[in-house]
Parts: structure tokens; sequence; C-alpha cells
């Protein structure tokens, strides 16, 4: 028995799954780690101000021209009106983005050699998401206006496109001179004035239903820094997979099916020494749990793959409702081994001559895998062209082989659907023409 490539390639796969669901999320909260800040962006701007959409129209070379009725002006304009151009983002591969009319950004413009203002995705942000920015922009008019200041929104995960605001959330700052207190406001927005310069740790005291990482800045002297933080649903479902006998079942793969997603698209782990598994920082939603369901059953795993608690499919398993950071434990396996049934494969060419080298793949009913080709082992057939390995459970698998053609072309045999409740016995595949199954990873 030899693993396949597939196995490498549907780690990939979640890895990509994972990456996706990630840029998901930062979308969700309107890319706010990529858009401009007032700290950043205020010195080198040429006018900075927050306008309201009056008018909008596409030039020739495809940018935009868009006419703003000016509300607060903070830098480089100085009438109720301003025109700015809209130019593409070639290193992000974007267009020239389009602003709805009547809607109210803060714009930090640029400006060419015919003093055109200037403006691209990354230097506007909706008010929704410039709160913090404004508050930054109005604290460097006061007549104390504080020689550092260190600042940002903390914002709860949502549906909508912005998020949430938390409210009264400590954030602490450690950073060399000591640590630091604030505490969010009804907009979320937290600040520290005259923070001494250094490097800091920037982390807010969540509740247990959410989840966030600790954002790292520098504060130089007569800096700021402006720090985005972003919450996510610290939702979990965790549990162990034990044998009859109580003995844990290490190093398998468990699989959580999202319900409002496509099969294939949700995550996976591998059990550890004790046999437990743990899915942390989930959303809310409707989830069922596989165990094996990416792994093929062998003789250290003797059993077939099987979804929470015992069922022989996803339809059939145990829905978890999953709330807004609810904690759903002992999602447990109690697995009875099977006996191993013996398979006895013959593979020929179309004109009866054994095919030596072949690979005899097994798909199991109730898996991922099912007729979609990613089974991630194979049995190599002998000079006789003739295999013997097991499966395992009552079942029904099916079986192919694939070989090399003296054309140097892969070819493939048919496909037979065997039930393991009737082994063992002998079947015959007979290689059939060029391989067209496209097996996912392969």
């Amino acid at each position: 028995m030899k693993k396949s490539g597939v196995l490498r390639d549907q780690m990939a796969r979640a890895v990509v799954v994972l990456a996706l669901i990630i840029l998901a999320v930062t979308k969700a909260h309107g890319t706010w780690l990529r858009r401009a800040s007032a700290c950043e962006s205020y010195p080198s701007a040429s006018a900075v101000f927050l306008g309201q959409v009056a008018s909008s129209e596409t030039l020739s070379d495809g940018s935009t021209r868009t006419r703003f009725d000016v509300k607060e002006a903070f830098k480089g304009v100085f009438a109720t009106e301003a025109v700015a151009v809209s130019v593409p983002e070639p290193m992000l591969e974007m267009a020239a983005v389009h602003l709805r009319s009547g809607e109210k950004y803060l714009v930090f413009a640029s400006q060419d050699a015919e003093h055109t203002l200037q403006i691209s995705y990354l230097s506007i942000i909706p008010p929704s998401l410039a709160a913090s920015e404004i508050r930054f922009l109005h604290a460097q008019r006061e007549k104390d206006a504080p020689k550092t200041m260190l600042y940002g929104t903390l914002l709860q995960p949502m549906d909508d496109q912005h998020g949430e605001h938390l409210i009264t959330t400590r954030i602490d700052a450690n950073g060399p001179s000591g640590s630091f207190q604030a505490v969010t406001d009804p907009d979320g927005y937290f600040e520290f004035r005259d923070i001494p310069v250094g490097e800091y740790q920037v982390t807010p005291e969540l509740p247990d239903m959410l989840a966030g990482s600790n954002s790292e800045v520098t504060i130089k002297e007569g800096g700021c820094a402006a720090v985005p933080l972003i919450t996510m649903w610290n939702g979990r479902i965790s549990g162990c997979a034990k044998r009859s006998d109580g003995q844990p079942i290490a190093d398998a793969n468990v699989s959580l099916i999202d319900l409002a997603r496509k099969r294939g698209e949700g995550i996976a782990e591998r059990t550890d020494e004790g046999g437990c598994y743990q899915f942390g920082h989930l959303e809310s939603g409707r989830y069922v749990v596989g165990l094996l369901d990416m792994d093929d059953p062998s003789d250290d795993y003797p059993f077939p793959p099987m979804f929470y608690p015992n069922a022989v499919s996803p339809e059939l398993a145990r829905v978890l409702e999953l709330a807004k950071g609810e904690k759903l434990d002992n999602v447990d396996f109690a697995v009875q081994d099977f006996k191993p049934r013996l398979l006895r494969v013959e593979v020929l060419w179309p004109n009866r001559r054994p095919a030596a080298d072949a690979h005899v793949f097994i798909e199991y009913e109730q898996s991922y895998c099912w007729k979609k080709g990613c089974v991630l082992t194979y049995f190599t057939t002998h000079e006789d062209g003739r295999v013997t390995f097991y499966g395992y459970g009552r079942g029904t698998v099916r079986v192919y082989a694939v070989t090399k053609h003296s054309s140097g072309k892969e070819w493939i045999s048919g496909f037979k659907e065997l039930s393991l409740a009737n082994l063992p016995f002998a079947t015959t595949l007979t290689i059939s023409g060029p391989n067209d199954y496209n097996p996912v990873g392969r």
C-alpha cells in the first residue's frame, strides 16, 4: 500500500480554504487592515477632508472624476466643493474606485503636476470605519495637542460589511515604560495620549465568546500609530475518539463540515496522542463532524468513515447547532473496530494480459472522496496483475485501476462497486482506455 500525492494536495487545499476564510473576514470589515490611516497618510497627503459624494463620472481612460461636497476640511481644501480623480491600484490589480452618490468618505488625496487631486481605493475610508481617524485629526487641532498618540477602534465580527463596536472594553498597551490602560467609548474608540516612545503590544480584554490577537506597534518621538483591532467569534467544537476498549485513536483525520458550504470546503484537524481534537474560533452555524472522512481506513484505523455520533453519512449525522461564541465539548466518537475484509483484485489489459504495476484504488461510499477520485492510498499489482488488500466495515466500496499505457498516457479501468458485507471474493478490472476520471489532486 502506498500513499498518493493527494494527501499533500488536500492539506494544501485546506490551507487555501483557511486563507480564503481569513481574506473573507478582512473583506467583511471593509479591508480595514489595508486602508489608509490618518496617522500614516496625513503628513504626505495634499488634501484631507470629509466629503459627501455629489456626482461621479467615468472618463475615457477608465478613471473616474468625483465631485464632493466638503463637510469638514482638515488640510489643503479651502472651498465647500472638491473634485478628485480616482486612479487604479495596479499592484493590487484594482480598477479606479467608484464611490456611491450621497455617501460620506474620509479622503486623503494626492496632487499631480497639474494640481488635480487624485484618490485611490486605499486613500478613502467610509465614515463607519473612519471614526477613530476623524478623532485623531480633531486631536491634532487641539490647543494642547498630544505629542505622541496611539489610537484605534475595536470591532466585533458581524455578518454585515463594517462590524459592530465593542463598548467599554479594556485595552492594554504594554511597552518598555510599563503598562497603560484605556477603555473603549460608545464608538469603540480608544486612545493613549502622550504615551512614551517605544514598542508596544496592544491587547483587548475580550469576553470568552470572542477571540482576537495582539497588535504590535512602534511609537517614535513625536509620532503616532493607528491600531486596528478586529475580533472573531470564539465558538468551539471539541471531543475525543476512542475504541470500544477505551484506547485513544491518535493522529486520525477529523473533519468539520459546515452545512452552509459545499462538502470539502470545511476544515480538518488530526487527533492528538489522547485521541482528542478541537476546532476553535468558529462562527455560529450548523456543523457535522466526521472521523476519517478524508482519510482511508487501514490497519491503524480499522473502521470505515463515520459521522458523529455513529452515522454512516453526513446526512444521517447529528447536526450541531453552534450559537455565537458557544462551546460544544464532549463531541466524542465511540469507535467499533471491524474485522478486515479481504479483497482480491486482478487487473487485465483489453487483450487479457496481466497489467503489472497497476495502481488499484478504493473509495468508501461514506467518505468525501466517493466518486471524486481523491483517494489517498493505492495498491500495486504484481507481475500476474493481482493484488490483495483489506477493506473495513460493511458498507459499499468502489475499486478501479490506473496504469501507464505503451503510448505513455495514463489509462483507467472500469469501476466496480462491491459490498464489504459479502466479501471475501475476487473481482477483475479491465483497463479500458485513457484516464478521463480527473481525480482530485492528481
